[in-house]
């Protein structure tokens, strides 16, 4: 019978580890799928910000050229509209006080 009650505790406790350790690991999933979030908006600010530049390139190739590039123009708009926006969330708050 003295056995008993330890055995109880022992399983109480392993019981309690268990669940901590699935906690953990569906802590750790949780923080994969953040970072692969963030390293998926950091490639994609990336590419915004190199297509702007290689379109507002062309432009100036065009400059001086009879050539109407209102649509380039536009286009570069709204790739920094975008662009600001993507940035807005690499700059967002995560939560626990980090941006």
């Amino acid at each position: 019978m003295g056995f008993r009650p330890k055995h109880a505790l022992f399983q109480s406790i392993h019981s309690a580890l268990m669940r901590v350790e699935q906690n953990q690991e569906k802590l750790m999933s949780a923080q994969d799928d953040v970072t692969a979030a963030a390293t998926a908006i950091q490639a994609a600010a990336e590419n915004l910000t190199a297509a702007a530049a290689a379109i507002q390139q062309r432009i100036a190739d065009l400059s001086g050229q009879a050539v109407d590039t209102s649509d380039l123009n536009a286009a570069v708009a709204s790739l920094q509209e975008a662009q600001a926006a993507v940035d807005a969330l690499q700059a967002a708050p995560s939560g626990d006080g980090t941006a």
